[in-house]
């Protein structure tokens, strides 16, 4: 319109012919298109910009956990000590205070408390993604303070499960494996048939090959669950760290998730 328009006066004085006006219609047209498109592109451009702003930011946040350790740790189930352990995540308020205790190596223990007192805090603690200030106690492994380990062969030797699990847009094998190549097949579907999957993974089309994600109606919350789980038994851990693990499950495979554990 905007085009043809201008076009009538042009025509009413025979400057223009009508042919020449679609014409110029065409031509308006076919020039258009092109300029949409950059305009969407330099939309994207912009979007692609800030998320190069947000990855850069990521890059240059510095370290708050140091990799210092040079202890390493024995094989075989852990002993795990906390003593007179404080911390906060601000300058004001403490999460935890004055926690000691004593896990022997081979042994369970459940940690009970209302929401926000400090459970998954102490996980987070003793999986390093958090440290306390050098005066608010400390944590022990096999009598070595938790910070004298490296942060490679900690993460090595313990596993942590959370409430939350995340499963990737790729294969049963790269999930339960997190894409490490380097684990059978045989030892997979062993693990998977242990744990009481036996029956979901027997039901897939293309078996480990067959792709899932967190959104597939194919696996529930508490499938994922027992994948998360399967992940600990591929690493053989020295120590399983369940973070309210299981408070998703229904009663039949919470039974499944206790077999699987024991």
């Amino acid at each position: 319109t905007l085009v043809f328009a201008p076009s009538i006066p042009l025509l009413d004085n025979n400057i223009i012919s009508l042919g020449t006006v679609f014409l110029i219609q065409i031509y308006a047209g076919l020039l258009l298109r092109p300029i949409f498109i950059i305009t969407r592109q330099m939309q994207d451009l912009q979007r692609a910009g800030a998320s190069i702003d947000r990855i850069n930011k990521l890059f240059d946040t510095k370290k708050k956990i140091l990799d210092t350790g040079t202890e390493k740790l024995s094989s075989g189930p852990l002993e795990i000590e906390f003593n007179k352990l404080n911390f906060a995540y601000n300058e004001d308020t403490y999460v935890l205070n004055d926690i000691s205790f004593k896990l022997y190596p081979g042994k369970t223990l459940g940690i009970l408390g209302h929401t926000g007192s400090g459970k998954t805090t102490i996980s987070r603690l003793l999986f390093r993604l958090y440290d306390p200030k050098p005066d608010d106690g400390e944590i022990l492994l096999n009598n070595v303070k938790i910070k004298d380990i490296p942060l490679g062969d900690l993460r090595d030797k313990i596993s942590y499960v959370t409430q939350s699990v995340e499963l990737f847009q790729a294969s049963v094998r790269e999930n339960v494996t997190l894409f490490d190549d380097r684990v059978s097949d045989e030892k997979i579907t062993s693990i998977l048939n242990d744990i009481g999957l036996d029956d979901w993974f027997s039901k897939l089309p293309e078996g480990l090959d067959t792709i899932i994600s967190s959104s597939e109606h194919g696996i529930s919350a508490g499938e994922a669950q027992l994948l998360a789980l399967a992940r600990v038994f591929i690493k053989s851990p020295n120590l399983v760290v369940l973070d309210e693990a299981s408070s998703r499950l229904d009663s039949v495979t919470e039974n499944l998730l206790d077999v699987a554990i024991e």
